[in-house]
């Protein structure tokens, strides 16, 4: 699968802009995520990688936003509250494509 079609009819979003880079911080985000709440890491490291993720997102508002967002694109399996939540089967899957798109050095537009 190419980036563009990834990007654009698996995911549904618009091509303009920086869709290279948003993609990038994208695989930041669900990383950290699907780190963090594997649930094979002692406490502190699962602490610092949550931190790492929230620190991604910037402020709270933005945090929300985008947890809301994801989950309802059903990215999320929703945990006790949004900020709890983790990496869906299918938020696994997107997480996968485009790793293999950037290993490839794939992540970018036709």
């Amino acid at each position: 699968m190419t980036f563009e079609k990834l990007w654009t009819e698996k995911l549904r979003l618009c091509s303009c802009g920086c869709p290279e880079e948003t993609a990038k911080f994208l695989i930041k985000i669900l990383s950290a995520y699907e780190v963090a709440y594997r649930g094979d890491k002692p406490h502190d490291e699962f602490i610092k990688l949550k931190k790492m993720a929230d620190e991604l997102l910037g402020n709270q508002n933005t945090f929300y936003l985008l947890m809301y967002l994801m989950d309802s694109q059903g990215w999320f399996e929703h945990g006790s509250g949004i900020g709890a939540s983790w990496l869906s089967e299918k938020g696994k899957e997107i997480l996968d494509d485009l790793i293999a798109l950037e290993n490839k050095n794939e992540l970018k537009m036709d």
